[in-house]
């Protein structure tokens, strides 16, 4: 129904779906052999001992200590398929709260309490989905360097998963919480925070 199509958990759902649809690429994706190794090597120094690339300072320590924990529970590659549905979720949620936020309807009082009811009213359903689908689209044939956004399993995902929920909080005026998660994006990639 159209009700439940204007939930956060249906636009979740569909934001996610596109970007597992845009990126899930093999193993390894761009990028994701410099991250996953640093991460193998940051838990098991024996991994590479000697390598210059892998005993080089760590550039995205956090990344390394949070996801990276999962090359100690898992096989290398099946790690780093756990690590991109953990990150596309963290960046369909935070994409989905930005979205959301800036199209609630004047009568959608969600708070922070009640953020994923459907009581929250927006423009029309699956707003952050249909945005997603124009936006991917817009870095993809528009050269906005989308391998930098939605990507493999790298810290920039899960910073700009920290931005897009700290624009919602903005949007939605919780400026503490927005600058705890841009402060959280900084740590993750200093570059993308």
């Amino acid at each position: 129904s159209e009700g439940w199509l204007r939930g956060f958990g249906a636009d979740g759902v569909g934001v996610f779906a596109l970007f597992f649809v845009y990126a899930g690429e093999l193993v390894p994706g761009v990028n994701e052999p410099h991250y996953w190794t640093k991460s193998l090597h940051f838990w098991d120094p024996s991994f590479g001992a000697g390598d210059l690339f892998l005993e080089s300072g760590n550039a995205h320590w956090l990344f390394y200590a949070t996801f990276g924990a999962l090359t100690q529970c898992f096989w290398l590659p099946l790690a780093v398929w756990v690590a991109r549905f953990l990150l596309w979720s963290l960046l369909a949620f935070g994409w989905t709260w930005m979205i959301r936020s800036l199209f609630a309807s004047p009568s959608g009082n969600a708070t922070s309490i009640d953020m994923l009811s459907t009581r929250e009213t927006v423009a029309f359903p699956l707003v952050a989905t249909l945005c997603g689908a124009g936006w991917l689209a817009g870095m993809h044939w528009g050269h906005w360097a989308g391998e930098w956004v939605v990507g493999g399993a790298e810290a920039k995902v899960a910073a700009y998963a920290c931005i897009f929920g700290a624009l919602g909080c903005f949007f939605r005026q919780q400026t503490w919480m927005a600058w705890i998660l841009l402060g959280l994006a900084s740590a993750m990639h200093i570059v993308t925070g």
